[in-house]
């Protein structure tokens, strides 16, 4: 990922904790690792922490966990961003 160090703004990268086939944490720490010149903020997720059993790669794209699950991805990202919330951007819920 050659443009990865080209990024000057910040960088939220998750994990989830039963990715194993797309995303698993190493992964993302290596594609965290490409970004030298961003602040790079890494955060992990557990599916039951949204109240679910399961979620996979593509959970947080499903109805269950819904509204849980998108709040607290995006909550880092509108605290680093709060022009996000007076632009009504910010996540319906």
């Amino acid at each position: 990922m050659a443009c990865a160090s080209a990024v000057l703004a910040p960088v939220h990268l998750w994990d989830v904790a039963d990715d194993l086939w797309y995303a698993p944490a190493p992964a993302v720490d290596a594609l965290a690792a490409q970004f030298r010149n961003a602040a790079v903020r890494r955060h992990s997720l557990r599916p039951a922490e949204v109240g679910v059993r399961r979620l996979g790669h593509f959970g947080a794209f499903r109805r269950t966990p819904g509204p849980m699950l998108w709040r607290r991805l995006m909550a880092p990202i509108e605290a680093a961003s709060p022009a996000l919330r007076s632009a009504g951007l910010a996540p319906l819920g």
